[in-house]
Protein backbone atom coordinates (compact mmCIF):
# COMPACT_ATOMS: atom_id res chain seq x y z
CA UNK A 1 0.00 0.00 0.00
CA UNK A 2 3.05 2.33 -0.09
CA UNK A 3 1.90 3.66 -3.47
CA UNK A 4 -1.64 4.12 -2.18
CA UNK A 5 -3.13 1.48 -4.46
CA UNK A 6 -4.51 -1.88 -3.38
CA UNK A 7 -5.41 -4.82 -5.59
CA UNK A 8 -7.54 -7.89 -4.96
CA UNK A 9 -8.06 -11.02 -7.03
CA UNK A 10 -11.61 -12.17 -7.69
CA UNK A 11 -12.23 -15.77 -6.76
CA UNK A 12 -15.18 -16.55 -9.01
CA UNK A 13 -16.86 -14.51 -11.75
CA UNK A 14 -14.98 -11.38 -12.94
CA UNK A 15 -16.56 -8.16 -11.62
CA UNK A 16 -17.64 -6.90 -15.05
CA UNK A 17 -19.78 -10.03 -15.48
CA UNK A 18 -21.59 -9.74 -12.15
CA UNK A 19 -25.11 -8.46 -11.62
CA UNK A 20 -25.12 -5.76 -8.94
CA UNK A 21 -28.74 -4.68 -9.40
CA UNK A 22 -30.62 -4.91 -6.16
CA UNK A 23 -27.51 -5.90 -4.22
CA UNK A 24 -27.50 -2.68 -2.18
CA UNK A 25 -30.76 -2.30 -0.33
CA UNK A 26 -29.50 0.47 1.95
CA UNK A 27 -30.91 3.97 2.04
CA UNK A 28 -27.78 5.14 0.24
CA UNK A 29 -28.91 3.45 -2.95
CA UNK A 30 -31.84 5.85 -3.27
CA UNK A 31 -30.23 8.90 -1.67
CA UNK A 32 -26.83 8.83 -3.36
CA UNK A 33 -27.91 9.77 -6.95
CA UNK A 34 -29.87 12.76 -5.69
CA UNK A 35 -26.93 13.95 -3.60
CA UNK A 36 -24.49 13.45 -6.50
CA UNK A 37 -26.65 15.61 -8.74
CA UNK A 38 -27.15 18.34 -6.13
CA UNK A 39 -23.49 18.42 -5.13
CA UNK A 40 -21.75 18.16 -8.49
CA UNK A 41 -24.20 18.76 -11.36
CA UNK A 42 -26.80 21.28 -10.27
CA UNK A 43 -24.57 24.26 -11.09
CA UNK A 44 -23.31 22.87 -14.40
CA UNK A 45 -24.89 23.85 -17.68
CA UNK A 46 -26.97 20.83 -18.77
CA UNK A 47 -25.15 18.84 -21.45
CA UNK A 48 -24.51 15.23 -22.34
CA UNK A 49 -23.95 12.69 -19.55
CA UNK A 50 -22.63 9.14 -19.67
CA UNK A 51 -23.04 7.25 -16.39
CA UNK A 52 -20.62 4.30 -16.38
CA UNK A 53 -21.82 1.38 -14.27
CA UNK A 54 -25.21 3.08 -13.98
CA UNK A 55 -27.07 0.15 -12.36
CA UNK A 56 -30.80 0.96 -12.52
CA UNK A 57 -30.23 4.42 -14.01
CA UNK A 58 -31.40 6.50 -11.04
CA UNK A 59 -28.87 9.27 -11.72
CA UNK A 60 -29.89 9.28 -15.39
CA UNK A 61 -33.53 9.84 -14.45
CA UNK A 62 -32.67 12.76 -12.17
CA UNK A 63 -30.37 14.40 -14.73
CA UNK A 64 -32.82 13.91 -17.61
CA UNK A 65 -35.54 15.68 -15.61
CA UNK A 66 -33.16 18.64 -15.28
CA UNK A 67 -32.49 18.91 -19.00
CA UNK A 68 -29.45 16.66 -19.46
CA UNK A 69 -29.02 14.42 -22.51
CA UNK A 70 -28.33 11.12 -20.73
CA UNK A 71 -26.93 7.70 -21.54
CA UNK A 72 -25.82 4.88 -19.26
CA UNK A 73 -23.76 1.74 -19.70
CA UNK A 74 -23.79 -1.32 -17.46
CA UNK A 75 -23.01 -4.99 -18.12
CA UNK A 76 -26.25 -6.04 -16.40
CA UNK A 77 -28.74 -3.18 -16.72
CA UNK A 78 -32.44 -3.15 -16.11
CA UNK A 79 -34.48 -2.72 -19.29
CA UNK A 80 -34.18 0.88 -20.44
CA UNK A 81 -33.74 2.74 -23.71
CA UNK A 82 -31.23 4.98 -21.93
CA UNK A 83 -28.85 2.17 -20.92
CA UNK A 84 -26.42 0.17 -23.06
CA UNK A 85 -25.88 -3.43 -21.94
CA UNK A 86 -22.14 -3.74 -22.55
CA UNK A 87 -18.65 -3.60 -21.07
CA UNK A 88 -17.48 0.02 -21.00
CA UNK A 89 -13.86 -0.39 -22.16
CA UNK A 90 -14.67 -2.61 -25.14
CA UNK A 91 -17.84 -0.83 -26.29
CA UNK A 92 -17.52 1.50 -29.29
CA UNK A 93 -19.28 4.84 -28.83
CA UNK A 94 -20.09 7.15 -31.74
CA UNK A 95 -20.23 10.38 -29.74
CA UNK A 96 -18.53 12.39 -27.02
CA UNK A 97 -19.86 13.65 -23.71
CA UNK A 98 -19.65 16.70 -21.47
CA UNK A 99 -19.65 14.67 -18.25
CA UNK A 100 -18.76 11.08 -17.37
CA UNK A 101 -19.67 9.64 -13.97
CA UNK A 102 -18.38 6.50 -12.26
CA UNK A 103 -20.18 6.25 -8.93
CA UNK A 104 -18.78 3.21 -7.13
CA UNK A 105 -17.92 1.53 -10.41
CA UNK A 106 -14.25 2.45 -10.95
CA UNK A 107 -13.15 0.03 -8.21
CA UNK A 108 -14.80 -2.78 -10.21
CA UNK A 109 -12.79 -2.07 -13.36
CA UNK A 110 -10.21 -4.71 -14.26
CA UNK A 111 -7.88 -2.20 -15.97
CA UNK A 112 -8.00 1.31 -14.46
CA UNK A 113 -5.54 2.80 -16.96
CA UNK A 114 -7.50 1.52 -19.96
CA UNK A 115 -10.68 2.80 -18.31
CA UNK A 116 -9.29 6.32 -17.83
CA UNK A 117 -7.89 6.43 -21.35
CA UNK A 118 -11.30 5.46 -22.69
CA UNK A 119 -12.89 8.16 -20.55
CA UNK A 120 -10.45 10.76 -21.89
CA UNK A 121 -11.25 9.80 -25.48
CA UNK A 122 -14.99 10.22 -24.85
CA UNK A 123 -14.87 13.68 -23.31
CA UNK A 124 -15.40 16.77 -25.41
CA UNK A 125 -13.52 20.05 -24.90
CA UNK A 126 -13.52 21.00 -21.22
CA UNK A 127 -15.26 17.70 -20.46
CA UNK A 128 -15.36 16.48 -16.85
CA UNK A 129 -15.07 13.12 -15.11
CA UNK A 130 -16.60 12.43 -11.69
CA UNK A 131 -15.36 9.40 -9.75
CA UNK A 132 -16.62 8.18 -6.37
CA UNK A 133 -14.81 5.22 -4.76
CA UNK A 134 -14.29 3.76 -1.28
CA UNK A 135 -11.37 5.40 0.51
CA UNK A 136 -8.63 2.80 0.96
CA UNK A 137 -6.57 5.25 2.99
CA UNK A 138 -9.33 6.50 5.31
CA UNK A 139 -10.05 5.79 8.94
CA UNK A 140 -12.73 3.22 8.05
CA UNK A 141 -10.46 0.95 6.01
CA UNK A 142 -7.49 1.28 8.36
CA UNK A 143 -9.58 0.61 11.47
CA UNK A 144 -11.54 -2.33 10.08
CA UNK A 145 -8.69 -3.90 8.04
CA UNK A 146 -9.95 -7.31 6.88
CA UNK A 147 -13.48 -6.51 8.11
CA UNK A 148 -13.73 -3.34 6.02
CA UNK A 149 -17.11 -3.49 4.30
CA UNK A 150 -15.74 -2.24 0.98
CA UNK A 151 -12.80 -4.62 0.83
CA UNK A 152 -15.21 -6.93 -0.98
CA UNK A 153 -12.50 -9.09 -2.57
CA UNK A 154 -14.91 -10.92 -4.88
CA UNK A 155 -16.15 -7.71 -6.52
CA UNK A 156 -13.70 -4.85 -6.03
CA UNK A 157 -10.62 -5.20 -8.23
CA UNK A 158 -8.67 -2.15 -7.03
CA UNK A 159 -8.71 0.03 -3.92
CA UNK A 160 -7.68 3.69 -4.04
CA UNK A 161 -6.28 6.20 -1.63
CA UNK A 162 -6.64 9.87 -2.48
CA UNK A 163 -2.96 10.04 -3.44
CA UNK A 164 -3.20 7.02 -5.75
CA UNK A 165 -6.33 8.30 -7.47
CA UNK A 166 -4.90 11.77 -8.03
CA UNK A 167 -1.66 10.33 -9.44
CA UNK A 168 -3.51 7.93 -11.71
CA UNK A 169 -5.68 10.71 -13.10
CA UNK A 170 -2.69 13.01 -13.61
CA UNK A 171 -0.77 10.30 -15.46
CA UNK A 172 -3.71 9.89 -17.85
CA UNK A 173 -4.17 13.54 -18.84
CA UNK A 174 -6.70 14.71 -16.28
CA UNK A 175 -6.47 17.81 -14.10
CA UNK A 176 -8.07 17.62 -10.66
CA UNK A 177 -10.75 20.24 -10.00
CA UNK A 178 -11.70 18.94 -6.55
CA UNK A 179 -10.95 15.92 -4.39
CA UNK A 180 -12.41 15.25 -0.96
CA UNK A 181 -13.77 12.55 1.29
CA UNK A 182 -17.41 11.98 2.21
CA UNK A 183 -18.88 9.83 4.97
CA UNK A 184 -22.56 10.79 4.94
CA UNK A 185 -23.68 7.31 3.95
CA UNK A 186 -21.22 5.40 6.14
CA UNK A 187 -21.95 3.89 9.56
CA UNK A 188 -19.95 5.39 12.39
CA UNK A 189 -16.65 3.71 13.18
CA UNK A 190 -17.89 2.49 16.59
CA UNK A 191 -20.97 1.03 14.90
CA UNK A 192 -18.81 -0.90 12.43
CA UNK A 193 -16.44 -2.18 15.11
CA UNK A 194 -19.30 -3.29 17.36
CA UNK A 195 -20.91 -5.12 14.48
CA UNK A 196 -17.69 -6.75 13.23
CA UNK A 197 -16.80 -7.96 16.74
CA UNK A 198 -20.38 -9.24 17.29
CA UNK A 199 -20.60 -7.16 20.47
CA UNK A 200 -24.38 -6.98 20.21
CA UNK A 201 -24.48 -10.76 20.77
CA UNK A 202 -22.34 -10.71 23.91
CA UNK A 203 -23.96 -11.93 27.16
CA UNK A 204 -25.32 -8.98 29.08
CA UNK A 205 -25.77 -6.90 25.89
CA UNK A 206 -28.44 -9.03 24.26
CA UNK A 207 -31.29 -7.36 26.08
CA UNK A 208 -33.27 -4.95 23.94
CA UNK A 209 -32.67 -2.02 26.29
CA UNK A 210 -28.88 -2.39 26.35
CA UNK A 211 -28.59 -3.12 22.62
CA UNK A 212 -30.75 -0.12 21.77
CA UNK A 213 -28.75 2.22 24.02
CA UNK A 214 -25.43 1.02 22.60
CA UNK A 215 -26.67 1.28 19.04
CA UNK A 216 -28.03 4.79 19.56
CA UNK A 217 -24.76 5.89 21.16
CA UNK A 218 -22.72 4.55 18.24
CA UNK A 219 -24.98 6.38 15.78
CA UNK A 220 -24.65 9.59 17.77
CA UNK A 221 -20.86 9.32 17.58
CA UNK A 222 -21.22 9.16 13.79
CA UNK A 223 -23.14 12.43 13.67
CA UNK A 224 -20.08 14.14 15.10
CA UNK A 225 -17.27 11.84 14.00
CA UNK A 226 -18.11 11.37 10.33
CA UNK A 227 -17.86 15.10 9.46
CA UNK A 228 -14.62 15.28 11.44
CA UNK A 229 -13.23 12.44 9.34
CA UNK A 230 -14.20 14.28 6.16
CA UNK A 231 -12.62 17.51 7.37
CA UNK A 232 -9.39 15.56 7.95
CA UNK A 233 -9.62 13.91 4.52
CA UNK A 234 -10.00 10.50 6.17
CA UNK A 235 -13.63 9.75 5.32
CA UNK A 236 -15.26 6.62 4.02
CA UNK A 237 -15.41 7.60 0.33
CA UNK A 238 -13.36 9.69 -2.10
CA UNK A 239 -15.12 12.05 -4.49
CA UNK A 240 -12.99 13.54 -7.27
CA UNK A 241 -13.98 15.80 -10.14
CA UNK A 242 -11.38 16.01 -12.90
CA UNK A 243 -11.12 17.71 -16.26
CA UNK A 244 -9.63 16.28 -19.47
CA UNK A 245 -6.57 18.20 -20.63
Amino acid sequence: MSCGLGRTCYATVPPEQRNYLGADQSGAKAARPARIFDEFMRNLEPGSLLDIGCSDGALLDIAAAKGWDVLGIDPQPESSQRIIAADFVSHQFNRRFDLLTMIHSFEHMDDPVATLRKCHSLLGPNGRLLIVVPNFGGWWSRTMEGDWQWLNINDHRYHYTRRALERLLGQNEFRIDSCRSYSGFAPSLPEMVLSAKHVFDWPGIRSRLVRSALYRLSRLVGIIGNPVADFAGQGAEIEVMARAV
